[in-house]
């Protein structure tokens, strides 16, 4: 079942927002919610849907039903659908089972039938889905054997779902099995638009920067962010395909500080695992998280380089507690200095590792670009734990 609010709001309304938008104080939404009501999203789809994974074969099994009803009122419009999809194997087993809407069962005790015939009455029905949802996907891995580095990218392709995309780099490949941890966050609009139960603590935003191929190994550009020391800023690249041509591609990245033009900017770069050397950068798009207007706390902020170690390329940064989940991690030039550096997280330190590539031919390549000579005078980290954020 769809329903669309055909609402327009007055001018008073209007004008109330645009307010809150230019104090740029996501507080005063609660004055809006007290004059004029709680917000509601123009459309969403209701009913019922069940998904599992079978264990035996690993195979994706999907299952959605959506009932409908006919219902008029003068500012609600319910559309009548109904459809079924499902495939099927021969496994009865599985590894994981999810029910949203319809009667409550366990796995054990599922009935395909019982379960589509509880959709029928409407307290059963869950939201499926909110049209036209924005969001950005952001992720870490860390390796728990601490050998290799990992490297997240996200692939999103239209009218498919997002997949996130994890390159190993190791000095000399073989296969192998990781066991890694993994962390992401999905970063959105409050699709309930619930103001009462918002941490306002501190302010997210995204910034969303378009590139197109080009005949360069690496690029620098300022954001549309004035500097601000205590911002924090975290990146991720986003692909639109994943084909043979860029599989191999790793896309790096770390902050600066423009100083002189009063903008943060962010040095991108691209190597190919295949080849073991810098290559050209690909189109994608870069999502930048920006989080600003926090208070002091230890699950996220930005701290200097402290040095501890004497190793050329391998520098050692902060320890954190053996049984502490994977934080998102970003690396700061304080010095309008590019130099292709990766930062490698493992489950007790925190490290920055250079690329040597051997034997290059070209000229202009920015594996020759001179390494940061005091590192700890020249880079920062920020580091942000959102689950002790909670």
């Amino acid at each position: 079942m769809s329903l669309n609010f055909k609402l327009k709001p007055t001018t008073e309304f209007i004008e109330a927002v645009k307010g809150v938008i230019v104090s740029k104080d996501p507080r005063k939404f609660k004055d809006i919610i007290n004059d004029f009501g709680q917000f509601i999203p123009k459309k969403i789809n209701l009913g019922g849907r069940a998904y599992f994974i079978a264990r035996e074969n690993f195979e994706e099994n999907f299952g959605e039903y959506v009932k409908s009803t006919d219902c008029q009122a003068s500012n609600i419009k319910i559309e009548k659908k109904s459809s079924k999809s499902l495939s099927k194997n021969n496994s009865s087993k599985y590894q994981s089972f999810k029910l949203f809407g319809g009667k409550e069962v366990c796995s054990n005790n599922f009935n395909e039938t019982d379960w589509v015939e509880s959709l029928k009455d409407f307290k059963n029905w869950k939201i499926l889905q909110h049209k036209d949802t924005e969001c950005s996907i952001f992720a870490i891995v860390i390796d728990k054997k601490e050998k290799d580095i990992f490297n997240c990218q996200v692939v999103l392709s239209s009218n498919e779902d997002p997949k996130l995309i994890i390159h190993c780099f190791q000095k000399k490949f073989k296969k192998r099995k990781c066991k890694s941890k993994i962390m992401w966050m999905i970063i959105g609009y409050d699709i309930s638009f619930d103001f009462n139960h918002l941490d306002l603590d501190f302010k997210l935003e995204v910034l969303k920067n378009d590139f197109n191929a080009s005949n360069h190994q690496d690029i620098a550009k300022p954001l549309d962010l004035e500097y601000n020391p205590s911002i924090l800023c975290f990146g991720i690249p986003v692909l639109n395909k994943l084909d043979s041509s860029i599989n191999s591609l790793i896309i790096g990245h770390y902050f600066f500080d423009d100083k002189e033009n009063r903008k943060i900017g962010s040095y991108l770069f691209s190597y190919c695992l295949k080849n073991n050397h810098f290559v050209n950068l690909p189109n994608f798009t870069f999502h930048t998280l920006i989080i600003s207007n926090y208070s002091n706390s230890d699950n996220y902020g930005i701290l200097p380089f402290q040095h501890m170690s004497k190793i050329r390329n391998l520098l050692n940064l902060i320890n954190v507690k053996p049984k502490s989940t994977p934080k998102f991690i970003s690396l700061y030039s304080t010095e309008n200095k590019y130099v292709p550096i990766f930062l490698k997280q493992k489950t007790y330190k925190i490290k920055i590792k250079y690329i040597s590539v051997i034997c290059c031919n070209q000229d202009n390549c920015i594996c020759k670009n001179k390494k940061f000579k005091k590192l700890e005078n020249n880079l920062k980290y920020t580091f942000f734990d959102p689950k002790s954020s909670k």
